[in-house]
């Protein structure tokens, strides 16, 4: 370790003597350190910032520097006091938001979240200095979003030094950040008013769970318009299955999709751009997609999708097969949509398996008594099972919003005797013989 340690320190000590085109391969010997030695890099901090502030500087070497700097101020809280010791180093930092590639709004962000005092007073004293970040947020850098948006919260001084520079690029802000401020200011408000919010947002190239839900907070009456649904099918994976809870506590919606709008949200489930994303960010995604499909007509969805829905009903994750099954609840009793053999016989089975907990099985036990309207074989197999305990299905917290518009109104039986038992199981065994498609729902 003391063997390394004097090896940075003499790299460091060489750095003023090294020609500029050499600057970046010394740079990069000493990021390889940062994780061990940040603080004795940063303890050099003036030298860094003199580098980031010389206009015969490229631009790969001030990222680099700028890449050390992150990592220290994340390594140790120590590496912050080094960093604002430098003299005037706002002024260094903020005109390196033009660089788009770099983590300079990241650096920033971390030094308003260690001393938001320090920052907010820069920023109240030099309005000006936030010009470069301003363009970058406009340019749709998200982390220069979040940023900015911080910064125009912070303080009412500032807000109202802000607003008049933002108000003219506010609709080319990232979604996030423009609703925000949105939330927070009246007079930004009315940029976007509601007649141009959707078309707004659907041009976002990058919309999260979270835009909607804030959407629907400055516009409630969103949740009453169908392209609420389009705006959704948009949305990337959200980060946990918690931000996508508010989506089942919204008032009840029902709507009448466009074959063009279901084509869109199938779309979205299908060919999506986030099929490289961890397994536990999917779960959420799908779970969005699928509520979004009860929302169309089956006859309108593609048959790609049912081949999906039908791995999707199996998954590991309980909530996410449930909402297959609410998917084929609102089908059967909205579109009189009949469910294959196949998938009868295997909700069934679900339905009897004592080690899924009981809203499960009593989820599974509604399905076959909706079947039944139509399905011989849900029919039989659900007067065997016993009706459905009602209560414990909408103490379920993951029911689709519009779920209860159809179980209100449809009622259930109980009836069955031996000779319905044995009819059911011959059903079944027919079920079992059947070669049913697996694609098909």
């Amino acid at each position: 370790m003391e063997v390394e340690k004097k090896k940075v320190i003499s790299v460091l000590d060489s750095l003023p003597k090294t020609p500029i085109p050499n600057l970046n391969d010394k740079y990069l010997e000493i990021l390889s350190y940062i994780s061990k030695h940040s603080e004795i890099i940063m303890s050099k901090s003036i030298l860094l910032c003199s580098h980031l502030s010389d206009i015969r500087v490229n631009t790969q070497i001030k990222e680099t520097i700028i890449q050390i700097i992150y990592q220290a101020l994340k390594s140790s809280p120590n590496c912050f006091d080094y960093l604002l010791q430098v003299h005037n180093v706002f002024n260094v930092l903020f005109p390196l938001c033009s660089l788009s590639s770099s983590k300079i709004s990241i650096v920033l962000l971390l030094i308003f979240l260690h001393n938001p005092q320090l920052f907010t007073d820069y920023v109240d004293q030099n309005p000006n200095s936030i010009d470069p970040l301003i363009f970058a947020t406009a340019s749709q850098s998200i982390d220069s979003g979040e940023l900015l948006l911080r910064i125009f919260c912070a303080t009412h001084s500032i807000m109202s030094v802000l607003t008049p520079k933002i108000i003219t690029r506010v609709k080319d802000f990232p979604a996030k950040c423009a609703i925000g401020m949105m939330l927070t200011s009246a007079e930004i408000q009315k940029v976007i008013p509601i007649s141009d919010f959707v078309d707004w947002i659907l041009s976002k190239p990058f919309i999260t769970i979270f835009d909607i839900k804030s959407s629907c907070m400055l516009y409630p009456e969103l949740w009453n318009e169908s392209s609420i649904l389009l705006c959704l099918s948009k949305t990337s994976p959200p980060e946990n299955f918690d931000s996508i809870q508010w989506i089942c506590e919204k008032p009840q919606e029902l709507f009448d999709i466009a074959h063009q709008e279901c084509e869109i949200i199938s779309s979205s489930m299908l060919y999506n751009k986030f099929h490289n994303t961890s397994i536990d960010y999917m779960e959420g995604f799908l779970f969005v997609r699928i509520y979004l499909l009860s929302q169309c007509n089956p006859t309108d969805v593609p048959q790609d999708v049912f081949a999906l829905l039908s791995k999707v009903l199996f998954h590991e994750n309980l909530v996410v097969s449930l909402s297959v099954v609410q998917l084929m609840i609102i089908w059967s009793l909205r579109f009189n949509y009949i469910v294959s053999n196949y998938h009868i016989f295997s909700i069934s089975k679900y339905a009897c398996d004592d080690s899924k907990p009981e809203y499960y099985r009593e989820i599974c036990i509604y399905a076959l008594e909706c079947f039944s309207n139509n399905q011989e074989l849900a029919l039989h197999i659900s007067q065997t099972l016993g009706q459905t305990n009602m209560e414990i299905v909408h103490s379920y917290k993951w029911l689709f919003p519009h779920f209860s518009k159809f179980t209100n109104t449809f009622k259930t039986s109980n009836k069955y005797s031996k000779n319905d038992i044995l009819q059911a199981l011959g059903a079944l065994l027919n079920a079992i013989e059947e070669k049913n498609d697996i694609q098909e729902i």
